[in-house]
């Protein structure tokens, strides 16, 4: 069976599962920066894995987790360019921020 997903449903869902992913997730706002951590279950300090997004005020950068950016990107019908500036808008949206750019 197929179904017709229009452009503002799909947006609607990325929006909704990014929100869901936040309320899973740590989020530390320390400095300069905004960072929002996996919640595993032992997380370690001092590792960077355990980091899903940082934001960095001082630069403008919004560091996204490669394996987040591809997950998100196989799930929805977009590319990760695509992908990067949809979290990005996200992101701005949420948090009131100003992102100059992606990196992952």
């Amino acid at each position: 069976m197929n179904y017709l997903v229009t452009h503002p449903q799909l947006r609607k869902f990325m929006t909704e599962y990014l929100n869901d992913f936040l309320n899973h997730c740590s989020v530390h706002e320390v400095d300069s920066y905004i960072v929002v951590d996996y919640n595993y279950p032992e997380p370690d300090e001092y590792s960077v894995d355990d980091v899903a997004m940082e934001y960095d005020s001082n630069d403008g950068r919004l560091y996204i987790d490669k394996n987040f950016l591809d997950k998100f990107s196989i799930w929805f019908p977009l590319d990760m360019e695509q992908s990067k500036s949809f979290i990005k808008d996200w992101f701005e949206s949420v948090y009131n921020v100003k992102i100059k750019y992606v990196e992952y």
